[in-house]
């Protein structure tokens, strides 16, 4: 009977491998760090919820029916993911992915509340803390940035409140 517990296994890996590859897809990795057309904007900065940096998570940006994303590393670091489109653009911030990587409901967690270990072995460092709801929609986050071609600086301020 471990045959269809390995099969299983082997399957489940392949499967989370295969949603990871696809994510990166969705949200416009690309390699090379060069911008896809229309994507001229590069962002840099930091976020943080009630004054602390975030440790992890996806910054998303909108405009025009076009996204891109930044991930937010440790220490509450924007990385540059590619490109955004340059403009008034609206944002969404998000970390469920986190939650589900560290073995985590976040409906268990309080926005602003730390869970220790991030995601784990392979997993991204830091703490996973859990974000307002309000945060995790473009027409609700009320972030908006006008973006220029090239490097932008931008910080992010979330609050529990």
């Amino acid at each position: 009977m471990q045959t269809p517990r390995r099969a299983t296994t082997l399957l489940l890996g392949l499967g989370l491998t295969a949603a990871m590859a696809m994510l990166a897809g969705v949200v416009g990795c690309e390699k090379g760090g060069t911008a896809a057309e229309g994507y001229d904007a590069k962002i840099e900065g930091t976020i943080s919820l009630d004054g602390k940096p975030l440790d992890m998570g996806m910054v998303f940006f909108e405009k025009d029916g076009k996204s891109a994303s930044s991930t937010i590393a440790e220490g509450g670091k924007l990385m540059d993911d590619g490109g955004v489109p340059s403009g008034k653009v609206k944002a969404k911030v998000s970390a469920d992915m986190y939650a589900f990587m560290a073995g985590r409901v976040q409906a268990k967690s309080k926005p602003g509340e730390k869970a220790k270990g991030g995601g784990g072995p392979g997993g991204p460092p830091g703490e996973y803390r859990p974000i307002p709801k309000k945060y995790n929609d473009f027409n609700t986050s009320k972030l908006e940035f006008d973006l220029k071609p090239g490097v932008n600086t931008i910080n992010i301020e979330l609050t529990t409140k």
